[in-house]
C-alpha cells in the first residue's frame, strides 16, 4: 500500500508498513545558474545545489530527516537511519527552466 506525505495519520501509515510517496519538482534558475528543487507534499522541503544529482540527494536526505522527526520524534541527525528507504518512494519531476 502506498500512502502520501502530508495526508491525514501519514506517520500511522507508515508505522503500519505502508509505502509513504511524496514528488518534488526540479528546475535550473538562469539567475544563479543553480538547480533548485521544491515539494508541495513536504513542509520547508527546499533545496539547491550546482547540478541536478546533487539537489535530488539533499531532498532525499531531507525527506527522511523530516519522515523520522514526524514518526519517531526525534532530532537526532541518525534519525534517518532508522528509515526504510525501500519504504520511501520519491517522484521527480524536471521543470523547464524558469526565469
Amino acid at each position: 500500500m502506498r500512502y502520501k506525505i502530508g495526508w491525514p495519520f501519514w506517520t500511522l501509515a507508515y508505522k503500519l508498513g505502508a509505502t509513504l510517496t511524496f514528488t518534488y519538482r526540479v528546475f535550473k534558475d538562469q539567475h544563479i545558474n543553480r538547480y533548485c528543487a521544491y515539494s508541495y507534499d513536504v513542509n520547508g522541503a527546499l533545496a539547491d545545489a550546482p547540478d541536478v544529482n546533487m539537489v535530488k540527494s539533499q531532498m532525499n536526505d531531507y525527506v527522511l530527516n523530516y519522515i523520522g522527526y514526524n514518526v519517531y520524534g526525534s532530532q537526532d541527525k541518525r534519525i534517518k537511519d532508522r528509515i526504510d528507504k525501500n519504504r520511501v518512494k520519491a517522484y521527480c519531476i524536471i521543470e523547464p527552466s524558469k526565469f
